[in-house]
């Protein structure tokens, strides 16, 4: 199992040798400070590249196939749209087909978040062809019932092609599904600095639609390391 973070500038040094991987907001690379890091780490670091369409800034197409290649990203989240969730699935296939055209080598992850049902039924038959290895389904935009109901195809898919899933949503003790369902990137990603942030031991807080920046600063060290140093624990437990 990966533990990957989104993390803030000022932060890059206090996760070293916790996390195994970082988790890329696309449109954050905007900033020099943020680009810079990963590009000069590109071949050291595993590096989850995400649209951004979460944070209200999506980056698609063309543009975020030439940022997945110059960070040899090793994963690339297909563009998704927030609030026209039947573009999705769209949307993927043609971004399928222009990675491919592109030569990117980056696995390409799909997060069909809030979709009709029969997107997700789509995307779980057709997910062999297009060379998918990662499926987010939401517990939050897409019903309990139903992420229950496709649980089994998808530790099936994990184990005849090597799809990782992950139950989108799922961050605390408390929830019904529990911590295993959490792979491949651990946590929502970046649950640990904002625990600390906030002055909260490992619950939600607030991330998308501007809400999270890459100037974000957590003042209490200590607070972090131990959510840090907890997650790590329960991760490598798993």
């Amino acid at each position: 199992m990966l533990l990957t973070l989104e993390v803030p500038v000022h932060h890059f040094k206090d996760v070293e040798g916790y996390i195994t991987g970082h988790f890329v907001v696309a449109s954050y690379l905007y900033d020099p400070r943020y680009r810079d890091y990963y590009e000069k780490r590109k071949d050291d670091l595993m590096l989850i590249l995400d649209n951004g369409s979460y944070e209200g800034s999506l980056v698609k197409g063309y543009e975020l196939v030439i940022l997945a290649k110059k960070l040899r990203a090793d994963y690339v989240f297909a563009p998704d749209y927030f609030n026209e969730r039947t573009n999705t699935f769209t949307e993927f296939l043609s971004f399928r087909s222009l990675a491919f055209s592109c030569g990117l080598r980056s696995t390409i992850g799909y997060v069909p978040v809030g979709s009709p049902e029969e997107q997700i039924e789509q995307v779980i038959r057709l997910v062999t062809n297009y060379d998918v290895r990662f499926i987010g389904i939401s517990s939050r935009y897409n019903n309990r019932l139903l992420v229950r109901k496709y649980e089994n195809e998808l530790i099936e898919l994990r184990k005849r092609y090597n799809v990782k899933y992950h139950m989108l949503g799922l961050c605390r003790w408390d929830e019904p599904l529990g911590w295993k369902q959490l792979e491949p990137f651990s946590m929502d990603t970046v649950k640990p600095i904002k625990a600390a942030y906030y002055g909260l031991r490992l619950e939600d807080c607030p991330r998308g639609l501007g809400k999270w920046n890459v100037d974000m600063y957590v003042k209490d060290k200590r607070l972090l390391k131990r959510n840090l140093g907890v997650l790590k624990g329960v991760v490598d437990g798993l």
